[in-house]
């Protein structure tokens, strides 16, 4: 599937998700808690993304599938 920009650049979201999981797992992670709370609501959004981009992505595989097999369906007639 073809990138529209880095928006939706599902590898480069995959990527920050794993850069933010490997700040969390530091030693000092939690000596400032501010800047800690706000790397787990930036890998909260980042993964929230994610799953919903997966979820459209499977959605539309499926409708595409459907589309095939009303086409072929139709061409049958």
């Amino acid at each position: 599937m073809k990138n529209c920009g880095a928006i939706f650049d599902i590898d480069k979201k995959t990527e920050e998700i794993k850069k933010l999981e490997d700040k969390t797992l530091a030693d000092n992670f939690w000596l400032d808690n501010e800047k800690a709370q706000e790397i787990i609501r930036q890998l909260n959004a980042v993964k929230e993304w994610t799953e919903a981009w997966g979820e459209c992505k499977a959605l539309l595989d499926d409708i595409k599938i459907l589309y095939e097999l009303y086409d072929e369906d139709e061409g049958a007639d």
